[in-house]
């Protein structure tokens, strides 16, 4: 039991992701730390998702077909229309085998912590299929389903908090409780009342996150810069649908990408473009890429950036989801070429184009997954598209390279100093840089990366903790004990510190405070080197005393 609550409330850098804990650990327990076995069963989870896709895919299309206006409609609309339950199948079929073969979702599949991601993806499409159901068969048993999901979807991964606007969404099309389409403000307003218990769970999700998350340095990012990468973002994310070339497991920051310059504007302008396209088809009756372009936008708006920035400008796991909808009308778009030829030339034209795409895709998704076998082929691949500005990947390259022992020191350096000259104010490449000189003995230039750590994150309780350390040891203890009260000032957690700031009492020969702060601890969490500083604590009141 005491396991259990210890996951339900553990977080795993800075996220609150209950679900998945459980599940790692279910792994841990049959499997024992087999990653084989772990990936499988990433790789049954993505199975589970494309059937749901499949499913959500063929009651959107269905749905959207049934109340279709018999005039004023394009001729490609009477083209699908024509036999609408094959439309429909057909069409999610499609989908459902892009989607799974994408190269895009291999490191949502072969990264085991992205378990969450699958998670939460297989309870997200549930619980838009059982809002569907609960809306048209008006069923107490699909709306009480549904709020299940949603629940298990949030605690998974705080992604599922678009879940609310999905709704709103699927009621304005394809389920058009909006007649004719005339969506106003207060509509949109009639809409969300009805969804409090959805909304109610994404805000608690939100306020979670937001009290478990953790700074980074890369959150000074100011918001225009964050704002042009999320517009680079939604493009990369649609171009590698259709261009998948060049996927890396780590997009670093791109400097043409986070203020005015030819790429930006490119971006900004191409995002408009795309706008402007699908509001036109909207404005001739052709609803649908309008509707798939916003479940998109919606549904990676929470990774987008805009709010909080990793070290990563973006990443290909947060696609797997949101880019869902692409497929979709991707699969639309294969069936109208069947039809279309079907009915002026040879049929069999668009399913060889599917399976010629789909073998294409597997290829791709197999060589993709290769740069996923070990952490040396990982990082080389981010070196070897980005080699100027993938910081994260050199150091993690040099710390594979120190665990298997393969490389002298001095190449290990030679990795960890390119990664400071492209990123010298990062805190995790500084950690490095620090950890590296310590192991050859330079102790000053160690110290002297972990100072600079606390000029630019002082937040960063490793950090002050360390440099605390590195002062008691040279018997400064005022300098000391600042340091650890920084770190917890800065959320360290006090039973950490607890022993290391009754020594620095004890120093000073503050023996009442050093005592009190001993007191702190309960009887199970004195271990023999407190119980020692207690013994030696009393021994120096006692001397005083006399």
């Amino acid at each position: 039991m005491d396991n259990l609550i210890s996951m339900l409330s553990v977080k795993h850098n800075g996220n609150w992701h209950p679900l998945t804990t459980l599940s790692l650990a279910l792994d841990q327990a049959l499997w024992d730390a087999n990653p084989t076995y772990s990936k499988l069963t990433n790789l049954l989870l993505h199975l589970v998702n494309v059937v749901l896709f499949y499913v959500l895919s063929f009651l959107v299309l269905r749905h959207a077909t049934e109340t279709v206006a018999a005039t004023n409609r394009p001729a490609i609309v009477d083209l699908l229309l024509q036999d609408r339950t094959r439309f429909a199948v057909y069409a999610s079929l499609a989908a459902a085998t892009l989607f799974s073969l994408h190269p895009q979702h291999v490191e949502s599949v072969a990264w085991i912590s992205e378990r969450k991601g699958l998670l939460c993806s297989a309870f997200y499409l549930a619980s838009l299929i059982t809002y569907i159901k609960a809306a048209k068969e008006r069923q107490l048993f699909y709306s009480r389903l549904t709020i299940v999901f949603v629940s298990l979807a949030l605690i998974s991964k705080p992604m599922a908090i678009s879940l609310p606007v999905a709704f709103v969404l699927l009621d304005i099309y394809p389920l058009k409780k909006v007649p004719n389409l005339n969506v106003s403000v207060d509509t949109i307003k009639t809409l969300l009342a009805g969804k409090s218990i959805y909304i109610l769970l994404s805000v608690a999700s939100i306020v979670i996150t937001l009290l478990y998350q953790e700074p980074q340095s890369s959150a000074v990012l100011g918001y225009v810069p964050r704002l042009l990468n999320a517009f680079s973002a939604y493009l990369h994310y649609l171009f590698s649908i259709f261009y998948p070339v060049d996927l890396s497991p780590f997009y670093p920051f791109q400097q043409s990408s986070l203020q005015p310059s030819l790429a930006s504007i490119f971006s900004v302008l191409a995002f408009s473009g795309l706008v402007y396209a699908v509001v036109a088809l909207y404005l001739k009756q052709i609803h649908f890429p309008l509707v798939v372009f916003i479940f998109y936008l919606v549904s990676l708006l929470p990774v987008i950036g805009i709010v909080k920035v990793g070290y990563q400008a973006m990443a290909d796991r947060y696609a797997y989801l949101p880019t869902m909808w692409i497929y979709l009308l991707a699969g639309v778009a294969l069936y109208a070429l069947f039809a279309r030829l079907q009915k002026t030339g040879p049929g069999f034209i668009a399913p060889v184009v599917l399976a010629a795409v789909s073998l294409l895709l597997g290829a791709t998704t197999y060589e993709q997954s290769r740069h996923w076998e070990n952490d040396f082929r990982l990082w080389q691949r981010a070196i070897d598209i980005y080699p100027d500005s993938a910081s994260f990947a050199y150091v993690n390259l040099a710390a594979a390279h120190s665990a298997r022992g393969d490389l002298e020191m001095t190449q290990i350096g030679q990795l960890i100093d390119k990664a400071i000259s492209i990123s010298p104010r990062e805190p995790y490449i500084l950690r490095a840089a620090a950890n590296y000189r310590g192991m050859i003995g330079d102790e000053s230039k160690a110290f002297e990366y972990l100072l600079r750590i606390i000029e630019v994150a002082p937040y960063n309780t490793w950090a002050q903790t360390t440099v605390g350390d590195i002062y008691f040891s040279r018997g400064d203890a005022i300098n000391a004990g600042n340091h650890y009260l920084a770190a917890l000032e800065h959320g360290e957690d006090p039973k950490l510190l607890v022993y290391k700031l009754a020594l620095v009492d004890f120093q000073l020969k503050r023996y009442r405070e050093a005592s009190a702060k001993l007191e702190m601890l309960s009887a199970a969490e004195m271990g023999e080197k407190e119980r020692a500083l207690q013994q030696q604590i009393q021994a120096a009141q006692a001397g005083s005393a006399q």
